[in-house]
């Protein structure tokens, strides 16, 4: 995971500039909550869907595997506890009615998608909801150090 958090140190910025709004089917996922219930976002990148969740009325957390995101997610969302965290690795013994893993999950190599879709299953109450947003299309497993880079 270190080149993850690597390529993010160098994007970060542009990634929070390029992708500045919610996901187009996050509101029909919202929709499926009661009002009030609580989300965790991982994977919140800048905090771009926290903020989203947040103007409609639901108590979020966040967590990312980069400090530089968890660093604009903070700024964007001062009032939300966001933390410094591996999917793979968070260990909380508090459940939540959802969690969003939007575009997280894929960067992780597929051999890691079970272990990590159990612990995000941890995280959940009984019936919770998981909201996952992912690329369509051929999967191309690579490590690329300029994701914004239009020859990668």
């Amino acid at each position: 995971m270190d080149h993850v958090t690597s390529t993010y140190a160098k994007i970060a910025k542009q990634y929070a500039e390029e992708f500045s709004l919610a996901t187009d089917s996050l509101d029909d996922f919202l929709g499926l909550l009661s009002p009030g219930s609580s989300i965790l976002d991982m994977g919140c990148g800048p905090g771009v869907e926290i903020a989203h969740c947040k103007e409609k009325g639901f108590k979020v957390e966040g967590i990312d595997l980069s400090a530089e995101m968890v660093d604009l997610a903070r700024h964007k969302n001062p009032e939300v506890k966001i933390s410094l965290a591996n999917i793979l690795e968070f260990n909380t013994s508090q459940k939540y009615d959802s969690c969003i893993a939007s575009y997280s999950l894929i960067h992780l190599p597929k051999k890691n998608l079970p272990e990590a879709l159990s612990n995000i299953h941890s995280c959940l109450k009984k019936d919770g909801y998981l909201y996952v947003a992912v690329h369509e299309g051929q999967s191309n497993e690579g490590l690329y150090d300029e994701p914004f880079d239009p020859m990668n």
